[in-house]
């Protein structure tokens, strides 16, 4: 006697980057950090949907954050939004570094 093959369903979307570093948070990683935050906001405690959730990194990625569940947090769209305007306008405020302009005399 065989059993149907019971495949659990995806709740969370698999993201296909092909950038090299995995800069999205995989699967299971979604999965823990879904559990630990009861499935709700970590900004505003609202109630979060599956195909409705932004899974965002605390240290950001472009400054050495990894993918893990410790650096993750899940986000409803309002907050996620809020929180990466802010982290991209402190990131212009940045002085930047100005170019040298020592002449180059060894090759």
């Amino acid at each position: 006697m065989s059993f149907p093959k019971i495949v659990a369903p995806k709740l969370f979307a698999t993201s296909k980057s092909k950038k090299k570093g995995k800069r999205n948070f995989s699967t299971p990683v979604k999965g823990k950090i879904w559990d630990r935050q009861r499935g709700r906001c970590d900004e505003c405690d609202k109630e979060l949907k599956h195909d409705q959730v932004d899974f965002d990194h605390i240290k950001p990625w472009s400054e050495g954050g990894p993918s893990t569940a410790e650096n993750g947090r899940a986000l409803c769209s309002g907050c996620h939004a809020k929180i990466s305007r802010k982290q991209n306008s402190e990131r212009a405020a940045k002085p930047k570094k100005p170019k040298s302009t020592w002449p180059k005399l060894f090759g």
